[in-house]
């Protein structure tokens, strides 16, 4: 019999033989012996004196026996001959006392899950992270500009050059399409991000096609345009 068991066993046994004739009346009987072997092991302690002072005053509560268990293991842990002095006196009583009349007061039974509730838990657990996943997506990442749709938005309204009159306006849409306006010709077009504050506007002017890298500064009031291969830089600021 393994130690949890021999611990759970006599602790039952001395709390029934408390509650049937009190703490008085010493007996010779082996549920006696088991409670004074409990008792004068945890009078050693101060903490020992008062889970056997609880047990006592109230030998069928189960918080009592578990602190009083708990406290006796951990007594027979740290040692052996008081662990094997707790054997035999559980073996003596196993064998001496009929099987109606045997402690029963044993720790239940491992039992493997119920396939049921892990189902349950899986299915809680992927509900969760498909919350947090929407949260992350629609919520977190927008915010913190992570994603090409809000590196978009961020992007979006009507942007002129620093030189008035303010003739040449690009207007960028949340969809990622744009247009150029000049007082001679006009030109649609088409923005993606391939990175955080990085864009590209490629616009279809009819007899000429043509694209520039844009650079959005921190604040993002800002948009500076560069022609590949070219050193020239324009800066466009928001309206």
């Amino acid at each position: 019999m393994e130690l949890a068991q021999v611990v759970h066993t006599a602790v039952a046994a001395a709390a029934d033989r408390i509650a049937a004739t009190g703490t008085g009346h010493p007996t010779d009987t082996t549920a006696d012996h088991l409670y004074r072997s409990i008792a004068s092991r945890l009078h050693t302690t101060v903490i020992g004196t008062h889970l056997l002072r609880e047990l006592e005053n109230q030998p069928t509560d189960p918080t009592a026996r578990r602190d009083t268990t708990r406290a006796v293991t951990a007594e027979a842990e740290a040692d052996p001959q008081f662990a094997a002095e707790l054997h035999h006196l559980v073996d003596q009583l196993t064998r001496d006392l009929p099987p109606a009349y045997r402690p029963h007061h044993e720790p239940p039974p491992h039992r493997q899950p119920n396939a049921v509730v892990i189902l349950l838990i899986a299915a809680v657990a992927a509900v969760l992270l498909t919350i947090n996943g929407i949260i992350l997506v629609n919520l977190v990442l927008p915010h913190a500009g992570l994603t090409e749709s809000a590196r978009l938005n961020k992007l979006a309204g009507t942007w002129t050059s620093g030189e008035p009159p303010h003739d040449d306006r690009i207007t960028i849409r949340r969809n990622g399409t744009f247009a150029i306006t000049d007082p001679n010709w006009s030109c649609p077009g088409r923005v993606t991000s391939p990175a955080r504050s990085r864009y590209v506007l490629e616009m279809d002017c009819g007899i000429f096609r043509t694209s520039f890298d844009g650079k959005l500064n921190l604040l993002g009031d800002k948009l500076t345009l560069t022609a590949p291969g070219s050193p020239e830089t324009t800066v466009l600021t928001r309206e």
